[in-house]
């Protein structure tokens, strides 16, 4: 019994992590409508914009996803990019 319960949390956790992925980078340009667990990590800007000679732009509403929006800059972020 207790190897299933520990099994649950393992498998419970490994859902939440996955779920909430962190994206890094330099910079992102955030011009599109974001659902869910959002989370963004840039050396230098995050920017929330409109798409160039749109009317649609960033937009995040954690009430219809019940997730997370997360936007940080870490001056000291490794990056690939």
């Amino acid at each position: 019994m207790k190897n299933l319960l520990i099994t649950a949390i393992i498998a419970t956790a490994s859902i939440l992590i996955a779920s909430a992925q962190t994206q890094q980078g330099t910079s992102f340009k955030l011009n599109q409508p974001l659902t869910g667990n959002q989370h963004y990590q840039a050396s230098r800007f995050v920017e929330m914009a409109v798409e160039p000679g749109s009317t649609i732009g960033f937009e995040y509403n954690a009430s219809n996803s019940n997730g997370e929006f997360i936007a940080e800059i870490h001056s000291r972020c490794i990056t690939n990019n």
